[in-house]
């Protein structure tokens, strides 16, 4: 994968990648806001898994409401529930560094990178709105890539957006190469177990394309 730092060229590639999947889904047909939360209602992904944020994903990308947040919901989920908040950035840690968990936290490293990732991917969403998002996200990117390989995280491809939207940013050659790995390590995992991504994975993907296409710029909610 030879993408380079180019947003369009990216968001053309990850449209093409998550394409497939979809066929036959409400995401690629012009369906009426009830079919598309019915869908929603009824999301499996291959495996038959349903989890809790895939709502929230999923009415993001179908552009519907995603509905009341969990009562219990875990720091990832709730700023999914979040990004339509002003004051979301009171759910992430201050300064710089990951989002969610202390450094030195001992919490498995598969369920922090998954967590971690899908706190980025949700915050992203308030970058056109609160003035500090676009920073926060890019150290929190900066830390992943430092700290943590593409390929420890579950196969769900979080955030490959924000790494992209870093690489264009990125004035230094290695900063931005890293970036670049680390965006394709991302859509690579995503397609490990099937040998294509998944519906959950090419959603993500989907999602992100659209952030690199402006597609989200003037949006609202049906």
């Amino acid at each position: 994968m030879t993408v380079g730092a180019d947003r369009a060229r990216w968001a053309t590639l990850l449209h093409g990648v998550a394409r497939a999947a979809l066929a036959g889904t409400p995401l690629m047909s012009d369906a009426p806001p009830s079919k598309r939360r019915d869908w929603i209602a009824g999301f499996r992904d291959e495996l038959g898994v349903s989890r809790r944020v895939d709502r929230a994903l999923l009415a993001r990308v179908l552009g519907v409401d995603h509905g009341p947040a969990p009562e219990d919901a875990t720091p990832d989920e709730a700023l999914w529930w979040a990004t339509d908040d002003p004051a979301i950035g009171t759910l992430v840690r201050p300064g710089k560094g990951p989002l969610l968990y202390e450094p030195g936290d001992d919490t498995p490293i598969e369920v922090r990178t998954e967590s971690e990732l899908c706190a980025l991917h949700a915050l992203w969403a308030r970058q056109h709105a609160e003035a500090g998002v676009v920073a926060r996200c890019l150290s929190a990117a900066r830390w992943h890539i430092a700290e943590i390989q593409p390929d420890n995280a579950t196969g769900t491809p979080w955030a490959v957006h924000v790494f992209v939207e870093l690489a264009c940013r990125e004035r230094n050659a290695k900063a931005r190469d890293a970036a670049l790995f680390h965006a394709e390590g991302l859509v690579h995992t995503g397609s490990v177990t099937l040998g294509k991504p998944g519906l959950r994975a090419a959603c993500l993907l989907l999602d992100a394309a659209r952030w690199l296409d402006g597609a989200y710029d003037a949006e609202t909610p049906s």
